[in-house]
């Protein structure tokens, strides 16, 4: 009993240390933090690092959990095999006009995985996790 509430305890402090890191983190660190949670199926540590618009979504999903119509969606479908299977950061991270960022996680044939970041001043959230056309991504500048 008390290895499962040490356990409980260790998991929701480090949930509550990533909520604070996510003001100065980078995509890249959000991205591994992003693949750790999304693995295991964590609504509540996935939520700090999504953008506004997807956090406020995820926050009703995360209320009713399973029960939730569209929870299965977001643990389904290429989107989660491509997440299921990335270990992190494949390359470089490449950056779109209007403060966006694509954090690479794997490939399959001409597409790359990417995570899509937004930017609201200075902090990055999770936009989607997208499957641009390989030549395109790598034609994207490295610096923002």
């Amino acid at each position: 009993m008390r290895f499962v509430l040490g356990a409980v305890l260790a998991l929701g402090l480090a949930g509550m240390v990533q909520a604070q890191d996510t003001r100065s983190a980078t995509p890249e660190t959000m991205t591994l933090a992003f693949i750790e949670a999304y693995k295991a199926r964590d609504l509540a540590a996935i939520l700090p690092l999504m953008n506004d618009n997807n956090r406020a979504y995820l926050t009703k999903v995360a209320a009713r959990g399973e029960d939730h119509p569209t929870y299965r969606d977001i643990f389904t479908g290429w989107r989660a095999e491509a997440v299921d299977a990335a270990t992190g950061p494949t390359g470089d991270t490449r950056y779109r006009p209007g403060g966006e960022a694509m954090v690479p996680i794997g490939a399959a044939g001409d597409e790359v995985f990417v995570v899509a970041f937004t930017r609201a001043g200075d902090v990055w959230g999770i936009e989607d996790v997208l499957s641009p056309d390989a030549q395109d991504f790598e034609a994207l500048p490295m610096r923002p």
